[in-house]
This record gives structure tokens, C-alpha cells and sequence, in this order.
């Protein structure tokens, strides 16, 4: 029995062991990877000094100050893409963002679908053709104008396991990534957080626009000016899951008149950050991700592996250590006098 006792916890220990190893090995790379199916909703708010707005069907271009200003991007998985495969590393999202201010106007709004690496969240450019897209603009006829692009560089979120060094987080108006750097550790809402911030230096956009000259303090009907832009990201992320917990913008847009005297016209300064809702979610989102990844990158395999062991050891003794000898009947001792009759 003894003997049979050991082997049997000797084979529960490898089995825990293995078990271990394969959570580790096996499920937490397949758990550490971003949905298909993502339906996330973010709100950031904040004050304009200074925003232009479009009113009236482009009659009324003018620069407005001191403005209310809500954003909200709602991120959704498109299943419907070929590239979106159940047993496939490549999630495709959709993101639909939306400025307006206090009174419900309407001052930027885009579409962009982005093919991402489920494991680094980085878009990626092998993708299906048509599938990775920006859409900002609109023609003369009022209709949208979709310009084909990859989207490489951090998309949405950070990879797992996020390390304190600089990352490449992709702009949406520059058409590129650039580095955020890693800058300290945080706290927010109990959870601990690594801080990056995205420097984005006075840059010239692409493709000078036509503005009315009255925007930009010029007497033709119209002209053709460059828009310059520059911004500071600040993103607050939580390491394990990758989930930027709060973001915020401090960013600057204007016109200048190539080849003139006249000064540039800032068309956008001001700062959005995440609102509480925003945060608060993202702070729930971001504790049930470290719960299901610890439960099969740390706790979860420990607790196997310790146990294993233990089970194991206690097994091998029992097969190596002897048994304690059964308790006879102890035999009479013949040096011991033997008592004479009647002394007892």
C-alpha cells in the first residue's frame, strides 16, 4: 500500500508540473492577445482657446474661442473582413471619432480601419487590399475622401507586457508613428501604471489647403495656405494588459500663407483628456485582463509547479524511507528473577 501510495503522488506531481508549464507556455499566449470582436467607447472633454468651426454649409468659417469641446471614439471589430480569422493573429478595427462642442457642432469628425498584430497591437501592412483606411475629408460634392493606408506603429493600446522604454504610437494627422517615450511609474485608481509622452515638434501636413482669405486675414476670396501641427500625447498605460488607462492632448494647429507678410491664424489649440467614465472602465477593463493573464502567466502555473514538486518529493520518500516495523508482544526478559510463590 505504502508503495503504491508513492507512485501515485509521484504521477499526481508530473501531471501538476506539466499542467504548469502548459498554462504558462501553452494558454497564456493564446489568452495574450487583443478580440476580434472589440467594442469600446472613449469620451474626452476639455476647452478650445481657440477652434474652427464650419457652419452653415461652409458659409460661416470662423475661428471661435474659449470653446467646450467633447470627443468620443467608438472601436469596433470588424468580423466581416477576410483578414479577421477565428485561428488568425490579425484583428481588423474600426475606429469612428467625433469632435462637436457645447452646442452640438460638428468640428472634425473621421472613419479609419486599421489591421492590427493581436499580440503587439501594431498595425500591420500585410493586409487584404482596401482593408487599412483614413477617411477626414470631403470633396466639393460633400462626399468622403478614403485614403488607402497602413497604419504602423501602436494602435489603440500597447503590447502585453509593456516594458519602460520608448515605443512607436501611430498620429492619426501626421500619417505616421513616432516615439512616446516611457517617462515614470503612476497610480490611478489603485492600479499601476507606466506614463508615456509623445512629443510631435511643429510639423508641415501634406497638401495645402484652400481657405477663405477673410480666415486667414487676406483680401482675395481665397488662398492657398499650409497647415502646421504639433502635439503632446500623454498616456497613462497599464503594463500587463497594455490598456491606456488615460490619454490626454495638449495639441496646436494653424495656417500660414506661403510666400507672405501675413501672420498665421491658430484654426486649433486647446486640451482633451479621458473623462471619469472613460477611466473607470478602462481601469475595470484593465483589472480583468490582469486577473485571467496572472491566473495563467503567474499564479495559476506557481501554484501547479510548487505543488507538483512537493507531491513528487513526498512520493519519492514514501517509496525510499522504511516503514515503521509493526509492535509485537514484548518477550519475557530471562535475566529478570522470576517471582516466587506467594510474593504476589
Amino acid at each position: 500500500m505504502r508503495r503504491a501510495l508513492g507512485f501515485v503522488l509521484i504521477g499526481l506531481g508530473v501531471f501538476a508540473i506539466a499542467l504548469g508549464l502548459l498554462l504558462r507556455l501553452y494558454a497564456y499566449p493564446r489568452l495574450a492577445k487583443i478580440p476580434l470582436d472589440e467594442k469600446t467607447t472613449s469620451v474626452s472633454t476639455g476647452i478650445a482657446s481657440d477652434v474652427l468651426i464650419v457652419l452653415d454649409e461652409g458659409k460661416d468659417v470662423r475661428v471661435h474661442h474659449n470653446v467646450p469641446l467633447t470627443s468620443t471614439m467608438l472601436v469596433e471589430g470588424n468580423l466581416l473582413t477576410p483578414d479577421a480569422k477565428p485561428d488568425g493573429n490579425i484583428a481588423v478595427w474600426r475606429e469612428k471619432a467625433q469632435v462637436v462642442d457645447d452646442m452640438g457642432h460638428i468640428v472634425d469628425a473621421s472613419i479609419r480601419q486599421v489591421c492590427l498584430d493581436r499580440t503587439t497591437s501594431q498595425g500591420v501592412q500585410n493586409c487584404s487590399r482596401g482593408q487599412q483606411y483614413i477617411t477626414n475629408k470631403q470633396d466639393s460634392h460633400g462626399r468622403d475622401i478614403v485614403q488607402l493606408t497602413s497604419q504602423v506603429g501602436q494602435n489603440f493600446k500597447f503590447p502585453f507586457g509593456v516594458e519602460q522604454q520608448s515605443y512607436q504610437f501611430y498620429d492619426t494627422t501626421l500619417r505616421k508613428a513616432t516615439e512616446a517615450k516611457f517617462v515614470a511609474e503612476d497610480q490611478i485608481d489603485g492600479i499601476d501604471v507606466y506614463k508615456f509622452v509623445q512629443t510631435i515638434p511643429d510639423t508641415k501636413l501634406p497638401d495645402a489647403e484652400a481657405v477663405p482669405g477673410s480666415l486667414v486675414g487676406s483680401s482675395e476670396p481665397s488662398v492657398e495656405a499650409d497647415r502646421y501641427y504639433r502635439n503632446v500625447r500623454t498616456l497613462w498605460v497599464e503594463p500587463d494588459s497594455g490598456i491606456i488607462i488615460r490619454g490626454q492632448e495638449d495639441q496646436h494647429q494653424e495656417l500660414r500663407v506661403p510666400n507672405s507678410t501675413l501672420p498665421p491664424t491658430v484654426v486649433f489649440n486647446g486640451t482633451l483628456a479621458f473623462n471619469g467614465p472613460t477611466v473607470k472602465a478602462n481601469v475595470d477593463r484593465a483589472n480583468d485582463a490582469i486577473s485571467q493573464l496572472a491566473l495563467v502567466a503567474t499564479t495559476g502555473p506557481t501554484v501547479l509547479i510548487i505543488g507538483g514538486v512537493v507531491l513528487a518529493i513526498g512520493g519519492v520518500l514514501l517509496l525510499v524511507l522504511p516503514g515503521r516495523r509493526p509492535r509485537g508482544k514484548r518477550s519475557a526478559d530471562p535475566r529478570r528473577p522470576k517471582a516466587l510463590a506467594g510474593t504476589s
